[in-house]
């Protein structure tokens, strides 16, 4: 189609064609952010043909210029925004209107320096409705706390434009904090929010800080809006996050573990210590701090282990893990028995629509469910130290010279499986759509439910294993299958055949060690590898499938028991004794179901030290106002400044009265207020947040600014000292 690109076909190397804001989302979308989907107009003037995308909550059009959401300007608030979008005549109508950039944002554009193009892209994205709707910076935009995270929120649109909501810093990475969080949707979303920063960082850029405008719809589903750098000048980046985003460190889930999930590590963790040997590498992901980050440690691990000398290295594998191989030897003899038993159990039991079971069959599957999860979790605990030894192996051949020595041990089986039967499916979809990929929207309903057949045999495709296996997720793929079949539009036919046709098990022979050192040390270690290297991705595979299967019947338990939005996923707070209670008596019920909710939202916050003090735009002052008196407010914008206050209502009376060098004061600081604001040496207003809209673009030029609650109290031509580094009024005659 003419002059028109869909988003999920856009990636960051797009940015020229369809500008910064199109590119971004894309390329998180394609990589599994919750982004919605839309498509780009790169010339109104030459889209043709109908709107290729239904929705039933209408759409928004929003601006993609080049020059926009870039690390040297924001235009944050310049360019126009319209939602409500409901037929295809409203959304040609808007496209047309704000592919002409407005008088605002020219003159912002050449206050910048930067070249802005008579035409410029547009984005049109599915509307969410939002029930919540904020900001998260991977920084303090004040710089006060260089360990901090600051999010804001409100309604809709409120906190960007500065009309009302709450702001807080946050310490993502720091010690734990009993701090009480009173929006309960919002401390839902938080730990999620972060897996999602941390994950723009990674693909966008992991030495600048970000800007995350984030949406939480009526279900409370959390999807990403935008993605961008903060441009506060001479703004450092939290140097903790950097270092985890530069060094490869993989955050498998920022989402603190579930108490559930909590107590099936403890009992991996007994099986481990009865190995004889605790370890090192078992469970290197942190569970302290509710945080779970598997850390990619291979060099420290090595170390360990002595294996800078192949032969130090053989000699104490074999002399000090002899008894941990021997326990895991009597569990191998059973693997074969719990996979074939597990994977049959657990795939029907996926298949099965629990809304027509009755209560006292749901409580049968849950033992079940329960027992089949514990004893898998346990074999693969025991069999964790061969398979992790024989999964760095490979990395041993180039630094030991063992040319050729395991590259042909066996490969596993059960994902080369899965991913041969996804691109088998894909394929045949395609097929029946002329080659290419519909959306998700536009499958027949035999189509769909192909798919959602495929997923309830591997409900962890393509998502994230360990989410699932530790039960802290609050939504799987098989929830999910419109973002699960997004990702599938990625993937080019080259690559599906490919993935068709791969094999799934290479052969077991293997070259026989050439010299005496590699026979001695090498030949053993090959023995052990080839024995349980088939089942180094088999075993995390199956124990999400096990996992998979409870977790199917603890959502059907929780959506018996009627479940508010910003309590979802209370069930998972129970242990297993509590669960067992929760299906043999309806008395224990409700009293079960107020203490996993405390023990929910408890949780959430576990991992963040947030301040008991919520920083709201009120703020205390003093109550005097003779000269020398300093009033209390909120810090929008570093910097000193004095002048005489220019008070007025409107941004019209801004541009007729304010002269260069005093002090702009008003209500709030709207978009139109951007070409007199280089006028003023510092800004106050009543309302606004440091996330807003007006906070950012003052950063951005350098203008102290502050909100005071009580401005009414500031006569007009009253000399004043804005201190924007500390929120402080200082009335001077």
């Amino acid at each position: 189609m003419k002059g028109l690109r869909h988003l999920a076909d856009l990636d960051l190397g797009d940015r020229a064609e369809v500008g910064s804001k199109a590119a971004v989302l894309g390329a998180l979308l394609r990589r599994g952010l919750p982004v919605p989907d839309g498509f780009v107009v790169v010339d109104a003037s030459r889209w043709r043909g109908a709107c290729p995308l239904e929705s039933a909550t209408g759409f928004i059009a929003r601006s993609s210029a080049a020059v926009e959401d870039g690390s040297a300007a924001s235009f944050a608030g310049q360019f126009e925004s319209l939602g409500g979008l409901r037929t295809e005549a409203s959304v040609r109508t808007a496209v047309r209107r704000m592919s002409k950039p407005g008088a605002r944002a020219r003159a912002y554009a050449a206050r910048l320096g930067l070249p802005l193009p008579g035409r410029i892209p547009v984005l049109v994205q599915r509307q969410v409705e939002a029930a919540r709707a904020g900001v998260l910076f991977t920084v303090d935009p004040l710089g006060q706390d260089p360990k901090s995270f600051a999010i804001g929120w409100g309604g809709s649109s409120a906190v960007t434009d500065g009309r009302e909501g709450q702001f807080r810093r946050f310490g993502p990475l720091a010690a734990h904090s009993a701090a009480s969080f009173a929006d309960p949707v919002v401390a839902r979303a938080l730990p999620e929010l972060v897996e999602h920063a941390f994950a723009a960082l990674g693909i966008l850029s992991r030495d600048e800080p970000l800007d995350l405008e984030w949406v939480v719809d009526a279900g409370g589903r959390l999807w990403v809006v935008q993605a961008r750098p903060v441009t506060t000048k001479g703004l450092r980046g939290n140097e903790a996050v950097e270092r985890l985003v530069s060094e490869g460190y993989l955050l498998v889930s920022p989402r603190p573990a579930s108490r559930l999930a909590q107590h099936h590590y403890a009992t991996a963790a007994e099986v481990d210590r009865r190995a004889a040997v605790f370890h090192h590498a078992h469970f290197e992901r942190r569970i302290e701090g509710g945080w779970l980050l598997a850390l990619r440690v291979k060099t420290s691990s090595r170390k360990k282990i002595d294996a800078g000398n192949p032969l130090a290295f053989g000699a104490r594998f074999l002399w000090h893990r002899r008894r941990n191989l021997a326990f895991a030897l009597t569990h191998f003899s059973e693997w074969a028995l719990v996979s074939r038993v597990t994977t049959n159990r657990a795939e029907r039991l996926l298949a099965t629509d629990l809304r027509d079971a009755s209560d006292r069959q749901v409580d049968r599957l849950l033992a079940d469910a329960l027992r089949t999860y514990d004893r898998v979790r346990r074999v693969h605990a025991a069999l964790w130290y061969p398979v992790d030894l024989a999964k760095d192996l490979a990395s041993f051949e180039s630094r030991f010279g063992w040319s050729g020595l395991f590259a042909s041990l066996p490969s596993p089986a059960r994902r080369a499986s899965r991913d041969r039967e996804t691109a088998q499916l894909v394929l045949q979809i395609r097929q029946g759509h002329q080659g290419a990929t519909p959306r998700w929207s536009a499958l027949s309903p035999a189509e769909r439910k192909t798919v959602l057949g495929h997923l309830a045999r591997h409900p962890y495709a393509f998502g994230s294993a360990a989410e699932v296996q530790d039960l802290a997720g609050w939504s799987s793929w098989i929830e999910q299958p419109e973002r699960w079949w997004a990702q599938q539009s990625a993937v080019k036919g080259a690559e599906l055949e490919r993935l068709a046709l791969a094999s799934s098990r290479r052969p077991a022979s293997s070259p026989v060690p050439s010299s005496p050192l590699t026979r001695l040390v090498g030949g053993a270690l090959w023995q052990v590898a080839a024995r349980f290297a088939p089942l180094k991705d088999d075993r995390v595979e199956l124990l999400a499938l096990a996992a998979s299967a409870l977790r199917h019947v603890l959502v059907e338990i929780e959506r018996r028991a009627g479940t508010s939005d910003a309590d979802r996923g209370w069930v998972f707070e129970l242990e297993p004794a509590e669960l067992l209670s929760l299906s043999l008596s309806l008395r224990t019920r409700p009293q079960l179901k107020v203490t996993a909710v405390a023990r929910l939202r408890s949780r959430l916050l576990a991992g963040f030290s947030v301040p008991r003090q919520v920083e709201t735009v009120a703020q205390a002052i003093q109550h005097s106002d003779g000269p020398g008196d300093e009033l209390v407010g909120l810090a929008l914008s570093g910097g000193t400044a004095s002048g005489q206050a220019r008070v007025v209502r409107t941004a019209d009376e801004a541009r007729r009265f304010l002269r260069s060098g005093e002090v702009l004061v008003t209500e709030e600081i709207r978009p139109a207020f951007t070409a007199v604001l280089p006028r003023a040496c510092a800004l106050v207003c009543r309302r606004g947040t440091p996330l807003s809209h007006a906070a950012i673009v003052a950063r951005e030029l350098s203008i102290p600014a502050v909100s005071f609650e009580e401005v009414n109290r500031i006569q007009n031509g009253a000399a004043l000292l804005v201190d924007g580094d500390r929120g402080r009024l200082r009335l001077l005659a």
